[in-house]
């Protein structure tokens, strides 16, 4: 799991000069959480020497002690961070290659996005999953490997392409997704609906009236479930007023009950 980025601003205050060995410790040996706590105070700290045992542990034989410097290189960011983070992504060390993948993600290091679009055709799942979340991290500049993913065999793949499309600003991105829910299967398109919706996008109604009509009951039900999720909305309102009629009993139903709850005088 990668560790969690700061946004906390940047503290320059003298570090006490007994605070450093201790941090470098818990880094290197202590569990998860208190690995980020220290790689967070380091952060804070910007002393040199946490900065140079930091590039040391990244550079470390040991694949694990080196995936826990790649991680916490993310996070410190001491000089020279990003082409350590660069090599790594050429790792032959599966726990080396996925912390690379974490750190070029969170660095949101634009030019890596060549290499984590090929990682998206590795043979281990999990380092295809951590490249398109990478890629979601570089916006504009990992566009092309979203919709590389939105086009994969792989069906657990193409749905992720879509929640992480859904994360990315920009027309171009707002411009996949509605392709993306037009075009794709319905799983996709549903995915994509939530999307659309969750940033006030009308097609993503159009979108929930197309699958509404769906042959598959359980796209039509979800379908509805997302329209109950927004029936506040005066747009899903009238979808739902529509359902209400719909010859699936179970559709209408829903749609009835949560216009019922709409309208019930509190």
């Amino acid at each position: 799991m990668a560790l969690l980025l700061s946004t906390s601003p940047l503290a320059h205050s003298a570090p006490p000069s007994d605070e450093i060995p201790g941090l470098l410790a818990a880094l290197r040996e202590g569990p998860e959480g208190r690995r980020n706590r220290a790689a967070q105070r380091l952060y804070h700290l910007q002393d040199p020497r946490g900065n140079s045992a930091v590039i040391a542990l990244a550079g470390a034989n040991e694949p694990a002690l080196k995936a826990i410097g790649l991680r916490a290189l993310a996070i410190v960011k001491p000089p020279g961070a990003t082409r350590l983070v660069r090599s790594a992504l050429h790792s032959g060390k599966l726990p080396v290659l996925l912390a690379a993948i974490d750190a070029a993600g969170m660095l949101a290091l634009a030019d890596t996005a060549r290499r984590l679009r090929q990682l998206l055709r590795h043979a281990n799942p999990i380092c295809r999953s951590s490249a398109l979340r990478a890629l979601g991290r570089l916006g504009r500049a990992g566009l092309s490997g979203v919709r590389q993913a939105l086009r994969s065999p792989d069906l657990e793949q193409r749905l992720a392409a879509v929640t992480i499309l859904g994360s990315i600003n920009g027309k171009g991105a707002r411009s996949l997704l509605r392709r993306t829910a037009r075009r794709a299967g319905p799983r996709e398109s549903l995915v994509a609906a939530r999307a659309l919706l969750a940033h006030n996008d009308i097609y993503g109604y159009r979108t929930v009236s197309r699958l509404l009509r769906q042959s598959d009951k359980e796209i039509r039900l979800q379908a509805i479930s997302l329209l109950v999720e927004h029936r506040q909305d005066p747009a899903a309102r009238r979808l739902l007023q529509r359902s209400a009629r719909h010859a699936d009993p179970d559709v209408s139903r829903l749609a009835a009950d949560a216009l019922a709850s709409v309208e019930r005088p509190k």
